[in-house]
């Protein structure tokens, strides 16, 4: 298993977990918060407002998980940054005049506002992108990606599994516009490649099923896009896109690799239809 996938389904389990204690945590508090004094309620208070940030990262890690965008920087971020908030409040109330705890509480309460609402608003235009390209919807994914979303260097593991995705696809518009955005056509995803996943896409087993009238020409569309962007006709050396294209009788995409210099083989041979 990839490193990703062990340290993302790690964490999916810790959150699981660090849910439920959340949820504990936050009846307790407002029990606190109806039986105590006043500084103790306060007290209360401050560890209700870092359960609730916690728990709305929480939140955004598994909404992120049902993308399948477990790679991106932003999680962590978002993640510590209720509990850390969260603490400094807790012992502003612990150990602070009412005045100043009550200034500290609502100072934490908006800083923690603040990231919470833009992380939740990137997370809403990622999980439209991802929608829009598993729709095989070229214009919005084309228009979302033009707007800037999912554009910037972090975005870089999201993006390629998108450019998979809509190679798998054949979706050449939406391939031409995650490219402008800075996609590799030569970086794998997850052990996939997209030329490969091109030349080994199905009409009827793709999502949503297409016409298999039209499939082969959009087909031979992103791949032609690909190699003009620059990928390797080539890569990779165990199963290249040549050998592939060979083995399912894809003479018109044969001959397009054979003109941008494919081999097949490990000894970079390049080898007759025949």
């Amino acid at each position: 298993m990839q490193p990703g996938f062990e340290i993302g389904f790690f964490t999916m389990f810790f959150g699981i977990i660090m849910i439920i204690v959340t949820i504990s945590i936050t009846i307790a508090d407002v029990v606190m918060m109806i039986q105590l004094p006043r500084r103790k309620v306060s007290a209360g208070l401050a560890v209700l407002i870092a359960s609730i940030g916690i728990f709305s990262a929480e939140g955004f890690l598994l909404l992120r998980f049902s993308a399948h965008d477990m790679f991106a920087p932003a999680i962590a971020d978002f993640f510590f940054t209720p509990v850390v908030a969260g603490l400094i409040v807790l012992l502003v109330a612990l150990f602070r005049p009412p005045r100043v705890m009550t200034a500290a509480l609502a100072m934490a309460a908006i800083l923690l506002a603040i990231p919470i609402a833009s992380m939740w608003r990137a997370m809403l235009q990622r999980e439209a992108l991802d929608h829009a390209i598993t729709r095989d919807d070229a214009r919005t994914a084309t228009r979302l990606l033009r707007a800037g979303i999912a554009t910037g260097k972090r975005d870089g593991p999201f993006r390629q599994m998108q450019l998979v995705k809509a190679a798998y696809d054949v979706n050449p518009e939406t391939v031409a516009a995650l490219l402008d955005a800075g996609a590799d056509p030569n970086v794998e995803s997850r052990g996939k490649y997209p030329l490969i996943e091109a030349i080994r896409s199905d009409a009827i087993l793709r999502y949503p099923p297409m016409d298999e009238t039209t499939h082969p020409k959009r087909r031979f569309d992103t791949v032609q896009i690909l190699l003009n962007r620059g990928a390797n006709p080539s890569l990779p050396r165990d199963r290249t896109p040549l050998g592939l294209a060979q083995s399912h009788g894809l003479d018109d995409i044969v001959a397009l690799l054979r003109m941008r210099g494919a081999t097949s083989g490990r000894d970079g041979r390049v080898e007759n239809l025949k």
